[in-house]
């Protein structure tokens, strides 16, 4: 295959083997045990619905044929793209939205400046027009200068993008095919495309603002800038950033708690200073004795090296992989395969549950004397107790498999297995030496720093097998923290955006009262020569930027509010509309500008009335 194909989506695969040659102990072949998936490339003329309704009217068929599949009464059938990547897509559009959110607050920063400007220029403008240049040529002056400033802007983020894009190259986000992101020529097209826009969005106000004042009035003017303040628009635009800020640290206060409550769930196993080593017997031996004597060689020699508290084995992990799934039959209970429960099977090694440090609640755990070719036995975790045996004690059940009762020897505590948003699922734990598997993952719980003894667990396999390959060795802590990276990213890139936008409202309001005090020189110098004290004009300064904040703020809740209707779907145990956490936001937002207005009501309190009666 080509070298960037990925299919599954793991680019560490690196060879395919045909269903047909694996042995039959490598596959289920129970009826319950549905875990293949299957790819097909639709007909000409074909649409997926056309393939579901068939595929629904095969699985019939074989539901009337075998009682065993009654319960699988329907087939999912989804695009290849939406099977990939389908799931990060809600994601990357509220991260995409929180860009442009971003951008609108900060076209509205650089709009109030420019506007300020433009006041600042109005005599210079009048002067030119008055020259014989046209509404037109001014206009166009402007916006060339303000597409300059964007394309500028646009070519530093496009910097900033490389070096954001290495760092995201060289961390494991849980994105599909993040890999395969590159900076190319329509990315570099969309750079410029945005910025043009960006441009024009900005430069757009001042321009017609600048050209829309009375030329005779700029001219008698004189020097001070007085005419043609324009201070309504800048408010407005200050209003709207305040409101966009309020917008974006909402969503980061939510998917920050969010985040903050999947870290604190109970995973139903401790993480914490144990190894994970991946790695499949294959066909390496002649019979499947040889291979069960195989595995149990390698845990014994893993619990050899110095360091290791415990060790154990699992078909499939906690975040990666969610075992075999089906009905099950509880001996002594009388059912029809449309009444039987589902449950989760996984084969276990005999110290699994103490190398996860996952407790055992009741009854006992496998132990040495539960070999190949002894009676097998099971254990069930809570939910499964819990759903099946709610008044009674699941250790004096057994489980049916075929003719053969199952004893349940134990229950033990229930695992997130598809990770910590996920639900804890009704599980069965078999032997693995009673129920093999080729392919396991095996768990190593150190008493010190876990990558530590890497080596030397490598070197114990190898010595009972120099050509076992090892696919994957790794913390179980970065396992598990990579089931929430996404949930960790959103988190980070919406903190990032919270910050943009607070600080770029903050410096809106205090760029709006800066230039009104500027403004407003001659008239405050008056005041404070009639008697007005310090406090009181601060007082008056402040006010209007908390005016504005205040207005802002209300607008930006009603946003908000209206907002998290879309960002639901990504957080957890946390409601979208959350009321302590808006008036949180509110509260941030309004404390960051009084404090943008603190700074200019200081200024004002600084001028000295008889230098501002003079410059007027």
């Amino acid at each position: 295959m080509p070298e960037h194909f990925a299919y599954p989506a793991d680019a560490s695969l690196a060879a395919w083997v045909p269903l047909s040659v694996l042995g039959p102990e490598s596959i289920g072949r129970v009826r319950g045990a549905r875990f293949q998936g299957v790819v097909a490339r639709l007909a000409a003329g074909a649409s997926a619905e056309q393939l579901q309704a068939e595929l629904n009217g095969i699985v019939s068929r074989i539901a009337a044929e075998f009682p065993e599949n009654r319960g699988w009464v329907s087939v999912s059938v989804s695009s290849l793209r939406t099977s990939i990547v389908g799931d990060v897509s809600r994601p990357l559009t509220l991260v995409f939205g929180g860009v442009l959110l971003v951008l609108l607050i900060a076209c509205a920063n650089v709009a109030g400046l420019l506007l300020a400007r433009a006041t600042a220029r109005q005599r210079e403008l009048a002067v030119r027009a008055a020259l014989g240049a046209g509404r037109g040529r001014i206009t166009r002056q402007l916006l060339t200068e303000s597409v300059v400033l964007a394309l500028g802007g646009g070519a530093l983020g496009v910097l900033l993008a490389l070096w954001t894009l290495r760092a995201i190259g060289a961390s494991d986000l849980g994105v599909p095919r993040a890999d395969l992101v590159r900076i190319d020529a329509p990315v570099l097209l969309f750079a410029v495309a945005l910025s043009l826009v960006a441009g024009a969005l900005f430069g757009v106000l001042p321009s017609l603002r600048a050209t829309g004042a009375s030329l005779i009035g700029a001219l008698r003017a004189g020097t001070s800038g007085s005419v043609g303040v324009g201070g309504q628009l800048r408010q407005l635009l200050v209003v709207a950033q305040v409101a966009l800020a309020v917008m974006l640290v909402t969503a980061a206060a939510l998917t920050t708690k969010s985040f903050a409550r999947l870290q604190a769930v109970d995973l139903g196993f401790n993480p914490d200073q144990a190894l994970f080593v991946e790695m499949s017997v294959g066909d390496r031996y002649e019979t499947d004795v040889a291979n069960r004597a195989y595995y149990q060689a390698v845990l014994d020699a893993i619990a050899e090296v110095p360091g290791v508290a415990a060790v154990g084995a699992i078909r499939d992990l906690p975040t990666r992989g969610m075992g075999e799934s089906g009905t099950v039959r509880i001996a002594g209970v009388t059912d029809t395969p449309e009444t039987r429960p589902l449950a989760q099977f996984h084969q276990v090694s005999r110290d699994y549950f103490r190398a996860m440090q996952i407790p055992l609640r009741r009854g006992r755990a496998f132990a040495a004397a539960d070999r190949m070719d002894a009676p097998p036995v099971a254990i069930v975790d809570e939910e499964f107790a819990r759903r099946n045996f709610p008044d009674d004690d699941p250790t004096t059940h057994a489980l049916r498999f075929g003719e053969t009762d199952v004893p349940i020897i134990g229950v033990v505590a229930s695992v997130r297995q598809g990770g910590a948003a996920e639900p804890f699922a009704p599980t069965v734990y078999l032997h693995a030496q009673q129920s093999f598997r080729r392919r396991m993952s095996i768990v190593v719980r150190t008493a010190g720093e876990p990558l530590a003894l890497a080596d030397a667990v490598r070197q114990a396999i190898w010595r009972v097998d120099e050509q076992q390959t090892i696919t994957s060795v790794a913390t179980l802590d970065d396992v598990m923290g990579r089931s929430v990276s996404r949930p960790r990213l959103l988190a980070s890139l919406f903190a990032m955006f919270g910050a943009l936008g607070l600080t770029l409202g903050a410096l809106g309001v205090y760029g709006v009262l800066a230039f009104g005090v500027t403004q407003r020189r001659p008239e405050i110098g008056v005041r404070m020569a009639l008697g007005a004290s310090p406090g009181s004009v601060r007082r008056m300064v402040v006010r209007q930027g908390l005016v504005l904040a205040v207005a802002g703020v209300a607008i930006g809740v009603l946003g908000a509010i209206a907002m998290t209707r879309s960002i639901q779907s990504v957080l957890y145990d946390v409601q979208a509309l959350d009321v302590s956490t808006l008036v949180q936001v509110a509260l941030v937002v309004v404390g960051a500008a009084l404090l943008a207005s603190w700074l200019p009501a200081r200024r004002a309190t600084s001028i000295d009335p008889a230098v501002a009666l003079r410059s007027d």
